[in-house]
């Protein structure tokens, strides 16, 4: 299983990358949106992209954060 740990020198990184993920959302939006809206395909091409992207999500979490039996 794919576990990830950071130590005092790669955690500047983690962090960085951390608090970065909620400003990518609308930041990337009107980009997909944009390309969507011009490439000439569905709107409902939007809600695959969605499902795809949180699919990738999900498989990142379920193999990279830690179990903690808590």
């Amino acid at each position: 299983m794919l576990r990830f740990s950071w130590d005092n020198d790669t955690r500047g990184t983690a962090m960085a990358l951390f608090v970065l993920t909620p400003f990518a959302g609308p930041t990337l939006s009107p980009t997909v949106g944009g390309y969507v809206s011009v490439s000439g395909i569905s709107w409902r091409w939007l809600f695959w992209i969605l499902v795809i992207f949180s699919g990738v999500c999900y498989a990142v979490i379920l193999f990279g954060l830690p179990e903690t039996y808590a």
